[in-house]
């Protein structure tokens, strides 16, 4: 299968550089670019070589999150064959450091999947959202069991009930990302650097013992969560929500119960 063009990757030294390279659609994820993801993080896991991985978007852009058209008529996210899901359990399993640099916005996937990473800087200007309530769906990507974890249970409600955009800052405050900054490409640069003068064995025991006394309930959350969501995605509320964003009207759930 040939690799997505909207997802470019380059070896850079130590590090394989992986990044959204759909600008013009806000680097919103297709099933293609998330069979890229898949194959680029598998390709970093079997070359001995590469000693971490850089996640980022061309363009200025992070991402939107997932491709709503392409979203909408995905097989089944409890078929172990669907290349969401696949690319999910890839980057949860990742044995090697991921790094992520943000720049604009960060929604859904683009900010669920930071919290299975292992550093990540933000642009003083990202953005980010959890808006799967406004979609008529539940949170993703055990979003629903870390999020409390790390910034609490009343951020946690803030960010994934109300679905709404919050800062770099409060992304930095909630322990979402490392850093603020003015060039966060930059900086992760640095940090995946970093990582290719550190002994390789220890830096991977290390991540993996970081891991481990989450690693079951966040499997397990997950597992629950798809079952969820798959279930809405079927529903009247997540048909109204895509129907609104494609008629580019505000969608109306006041006679759902």
């Amino acid at each position: 299968m040939e690799p997505s063009p909207e997802v470019l990757v380059e070896q850079r030294g130590a590090t394989l550089e992986v990044s959204f390279n759909r600008p013009d659609r806000k680097n919103a994820i297709n099933l293609a670019m998330y069979r890229s993801l898949t194959a680029a993080l598998l390709r970093a896991k079997q070359d001995t070589t590469t000693r971490s991985v850089l996640i980022y978007g061309q363009g200025g852009i992070f991402t939107s999150g997932n491709d709503l058209n392409d979203f909408a008529n995905a097989s089944n996210l409890q078929d172990e064959n669907n290349p969401i899901v696949i690319f999910m359990q890839a980057l949860l399993s990742f044995p090697k450091p991921v790094v992520v640099a943000v720049e604009g916005v960060a929604v859904g996937i683009g900010t669920t999947l930071l919290l299975h990473c292992d550093l990540a800087y933000g642009h003083t200007d990202a953005r980010f959202a959890l808006p799967f309530v406004k979609l008529g769906l539940c949170p993703e990507y055990a979003s629903s069991y870390l999020i409390p974890r790390i910034a609490g249970a009343a951020k946690a409600s803030e960010w994934l009930l109300l679905g709404e955009e919050f800062s770099a800052q409060e992304a930095k405050e909630g322990n979402l990302i490392n850093s603020v900054e003015a060039a966060p490409l930059d900086k992760a640069r640095a940090a995946c650097d970093k990582f290719a003068l550190l002994p390789p064995a220890a830096v991977r025991q290390s991540k993996a013992l970081l891991k481990q006394t989450t690693s079951d309930n966040v499997q397990r959350v997950i597992d629950t969560e798809i079952a969820l969501f798959a279930k809405a995605l079927s529903q009247p509320e997540f048909a109204e929500a895509v129907g609104a964003f494609f008629e580019k009207r505000k969608p109306d759930f006041s006679h759902f119960e």
